[in-house]
């Protein structure tokens, strides 16, 4: 399991980091993972899925149950790496306040790490 303090959804994967949708807070990204084996006796670990858990959230806006882009940001400061892939979101509405409650994201296709957010 990867822990992060702040994390993003948004439209797509070419969003301004301001545009985005919901604010996720204190969030656990979960690899599940198989074993197989290769060549003879070599074990290999190969990812089979993923999931979001954030432990709080903050939706600016109303968000249907769809796809949409998550950042998990695991810098400080000016450090640009995060985590990004495709989710599905659940259903989540707009609220004047921080939702202390856990919300999670199931992983759709590959997560990947980048150095670098979109211009």
């Amino acid at each position: 399991m990867i822990r992060g303090l702040v994390g993003a959804v948004y439209r797509d994967d070419a969003a301004p980091l301001t545009d985005n949708l919901v604010l996720l807070l204190d969030w656990e990204l979960q690899i599940d993972i198989q074993k197989q084996s290769l060549l003879g006796s070599e074990m290999s670990v190969v990812p089979v899925g993923w999931y979001v858990q954030a432990h709080a959230y903050f939706a600016n806006t109303d968000v249907p149950k769809k796809q949409a882009t998550i950042r998990l940001f695991i810098g400080d400061g000016k450090d640009k790496r995060h985590f990004i892939g495709t989710v599905m979101v659940p259903e989540l509405r707009v609220s004047d306040t921080i939702q202390r409650q856990p919300v999670i994201f199931r992983g759709i296709d590959q997560i990947r790490l980048e150095d670098k957010y979109a211009e």
